[in-house]
C-alpha cells in the first residue's frame, strides 16, 4: 500500500467514525497539513488575533501619523501619551517583559498591567531614547522597526481595532546591539 491510499484509507477511516457520510471532500481530509495549520501550545494559540478581523487595511497616512506620535510619546518619557495608543483590553508579548515583570510567557493582559510594565522600563532605562524609526503596514497591524534600548534593533507588531487603538502587540528584539 503506498502513501497515498493509506491517507485516504486513514481518512476514509476518520470521515466514517464522524458520520460525515460520503460528500466529504477527501482531498481536503487526506492532504498534509502546512506549516500554518499545525497546532500551536494551548496559551499561544489563544493569542488574542480575533479582534483585528475585517479591518479595512491600514492607511499609509495613518501608520506613519501613528509611528511618529508613538516615538514622540516615548522619547518624551510621557507614560500617559504612550498609554493612549493601547486599547484597554491590549495583549502584549515581549521578551523585556519576562525580565522586567517576571512573566514566563511574556505576556502582559490589559492597560493596567502595560502601565506597570511602561512605567517600570521608564525608570529601568532614564536614557531610553528610540531612533531609526521604520513603518511597514499591514491589513490590520503596522509593524515598527526601530533602535531600542541597550542599542537593540527592534521590531513591534501592533494589530489594531477599529477604534485605532492597539489590541495586541508582538515585540521581538535582535540578539546582539545593532552597530552604528
Amino acid at each position: 500500500m503506498d502513501i497515498r491510499s493509506d491517507m485516504h484509507s486513514i481518512a476514509s477511516e476518520r470521515i466514517a467514525a464522524a458520520g460525515l457520510g460520503h460528500r466529504v471532500d477527501i482531498w481536503r481530509a487526506t492532504r498534509p497539513r502546512l506549516r500554518s495549520q499545525t497546532r500551536l501550545p494551548g496559551r499561544m494559540r489563544t493569542a488574542k488575533l480575533s479582534a483585528v478581523r475585517s479591518h479595512p487595511p491600514i492607511d499609509p497616512e495613518f501608520a506613519r501619523r501613528f509611528a511618529e506620535e508613538w516615538l514622540f510619546a516615548w522619547n518624551s518619557h510621557d507614560l500617559e501619551a504612550v498609554l493612549s495608543h493601547y486599547a484597554n483590553d491590549v495583549e502584549f508579548t515581549s521578551p523585556f517583559a519576562v525580565e522586567l515583570v517576571e512573566r514566563a510567557d511574556g505576556t502582559l493582559h490589559g492597560a493596567d498591567e502595560l502601565r506597570a510594565y511602561f512605567g517600570r522600563a521608564l525608570t529601568a532605562f532614564p536614557d531610553l531614547r528610540f531612533s531609526g524609526l521604520r513603518v511597514a503596514r499591514g491589513v490590520s497591524s503596522i509593524t515598527l522597526c526601530y533602535r531600542s534600548v541597550r542599542n537593540l534593533e527592534a521590531a513591534e507588531t501592533m494589530f489594531f481595532g477599529h477604534d485605532g487603538k492597539i489590541v495586541r502587540v508582538l515585540a521581538h528584539y535582535c540578539d546582539q546591539a545593532a552597530s552604528d
